[in-house]
């Protein structure tokens, strides 16, 4: 009786420590397929300049997932 018990606790820390190697592994790669756009620098103010003066600035925007980062209707405020 002692034998069946322990044979069942092994099991289910058995079954237990696979799923959780299951959740990980299927969670990482979840995150990896999908792309993952970072702007280092989101917000950017120009100081006081003459009215009529052109203004431009880059922003430096990378992907640092493992999917294409397709940007579209960008938009100005």
């Amino acid at each position: 009786m002692r034998i069946v018990k322990y044979r069942i606790v092994f099991m289910l820390l058995l079954c237990l420590f696979v799923f959780k190697i299951d959740v990980s592994v299927s969670t990482e790669n979840k995150y990896n397929n999908v792309p993952n756009i970072v702007v280092l620098e989101p917000q950017f103010t120009f100081n006081d300049v003459p009215e009529g003066t052109k203004l431009a600035h880059d922003f430096i925007i990378q992907n640092k997932g493992g999917a294409p980062l397709f940007i579209e209707n960008v938009k100005t405020a």
